[in-house]
């Protein structure tokens, strides 16, 4: 079954959301959902925020509205802008599956075609956008009849590469281009393995030497993970398979310490630059691996996602392993009956972590970011639904505090809750209330959150 048949399951329903982010209750009433792609944060601590709007509002439920959108965000998460990608007349349905920025311009890769139509064929497309998000240039990929699909973007400074499947055997493609579109090098690889050759992600391991990883998993059995590096002109290194026979599935790789590489899933497995395996590990505490980064003293963090029901829950998880892969903490983020699928994470100028993904619930789906701290420990976190909410600050002062906590929103507050720091619910305000008063309670840490119609917000505040 193609990725895609999940993709439109999920789309078709049109449910209101009831989540929860540790204790802390989220509600939206839209037929919207916000599909997270890819989370960076900009030098001066804003964040750019990609994601995917799939709208059934005023369209026949077998055919929603996509729009590949942008947002600009505040180091709290309020929305400072918020646009849609669009080229004038643009008439085809295309949805974003990575992006990159350079040069003030934006570049994009995904799927086109007719999605929601059984039977229709799917292109892969790179396109680019100047800096105020309108369509310079579209690049198609395909071949009737067979499924394309654009599933990486990097670059270099004066290149463009792209990885992704095609023809019937979903081969891995690489494509390199000029920053105009025009295609440099273009080729579909035979990827080692006789069981499914689904790419899932690409890295550069060097200047001139790119890695595409992937594995067999077509119809959600486990099978062969391979590897594949490739110069900058596509010339082949190497194709080697790596595991076989039902050794797992892979999410993601990236890239590691001393010329090694990590294939990110159901395990970690780390190997050598020329596709040695050097270790592989289990892990309770994550679960399964979706993103790695280097931590901020040279270590390693990882976030995941733990089933504890495959259908109704799933929870962000993350750890902090050492450079062995010895785990130093670890933490999951319950969030009660929902399904949150983590994207990325992401180490911030704070030496602290962000984690962006999307949460669910009965269908709805909106966009989910939580930042925690150098430990790991939790200091805030919110689900929007951010086609709707253009602008909706949020700020919560002073902090620490050893009396009366200000609430500043541009919404209405409907609800404040207070827990401690396991979880205890402490005190519970309703109505429009844009204060709460902590004098009486002992010197701790707390999470104070903040209930609108359509956002929550949850920060950790301090009574001294």
């Amino acid at each position: 079954m193609k990725t895609i048949t999940l993709f439109i399951h999920l789309l078709l329903f049109n449910s209101i959301l009831c989540a929860q982010i540790g204790k802390v209750k989220v509600v939206g009433d839209t037929t919207g959902s916000e599909y997270a792609i890819r989370l960076i944060e900009n030098s001066n601590g804003q964040f750019a925020m990609y994601y995917l709007r799939v709208d059934t509002f005023g369209y026949p439920q077998s055919r929603p509205k996509v729009w590949n959108r942008y947002s600009l965000i505040d180091s709290n998460f309020n929305i400072v802008f918020d646009t849609t990608f669009k080229f004038v007349n643009d008439l085809g349905e295309c949805a974003f599956e990575d992006v990159i920025k350079l040069n003030n311009k934006h570049y994009l890769t995904g799927v086109s075609s007719d999605i929601f139509v059984i039977g229709s064929d799917n292109k892969l497309f790179i396109e680019c956008y100047d800096n105020s998000n309108q369509g310079l240039w579209r690049r198609y990929f395909d071949v009737p009849n067979f499924d394309f699909w654009g599933m990486r973007i990097l670059s270099d400074s004066t290149h463009l590469y792209v990885t992704g499947r095609g023809d019937s055997s979903w081969n891995p493609l690489f494509i390199k281009l000029d920053t105009f579109g025009n295609v440099v090098n273009y080729q579909s690889i035979n990827a080692p393995t006789m069981f499914g050759k689904v790419t899932k992600g690409m890295i550069k391991l060097n200047d001139t030497l790119f890695l595409l990883a992937g594995d067999g998993n077509i119809f959600g059995s486990s099978k062969d993970k391979w590897s594949i590096a490739i110069t900058n002109n596509g010339d082949i290194l190497y194709s080697k398979l790596l595991t076989t026979y039902g050794a797992g599935w892979v999410t993601e790789v990236v890239k590691g310490y001393n010329d090694s590489y990590y294939l990110l899933g159901n395990s970690i497995n780390r190997y050598s630059f020329m596709g040695d395996s050097i270790s592989e590990r289990y892990y309770n505490e994550v679960g399964t691996a979706y993103d790695m980064v280097k931590s901020h003293d040279s270590n390693l963090v990882v976030g995941g996602i733990k089933f504890f029901n495959p259908i109704l829950k799933a929870d962000f998880t993350i750890t902090k392993l050492d450079t062995n892969g010895n785990v130093i903490w670890s933490h999951n983020y319950d969030n009660a009956n929902q399904q949150d699928f983590l994207k990325k994470i992401i180490a911030t100028q704070d030496g602290g972590y962000v984690m962006f993904g999307t949460t669910s619930y009965n269908g709805k789906i909106d966009a989910l970011l939580i930042k925690v701290d150098s430990l790991g420990e939790l200091h805030y976190a919110t689900s929007y639904n951010l086609f709707e909410e253009h602008s909706s600050h949020i700020s919560i002062y002073p902090n620490p505090s050893n009396g009366i906590i200000q609430i500043k929103s541009d919404l209405d507050v409907q609800k404040l809750i207070l827990y401690d720091v396991t979880g205890k619910l402490i005190l519970t305000r309703s109505g429009n209330v844009k204060m709460v008063d902590i004098s009486n309670l002992a010197s701790s840490t707390y999470i104070l959150e903040v209930q609108t119609k359509k956002r929550i917000f949850k920060q950790k505040i301090v009574k001294n």
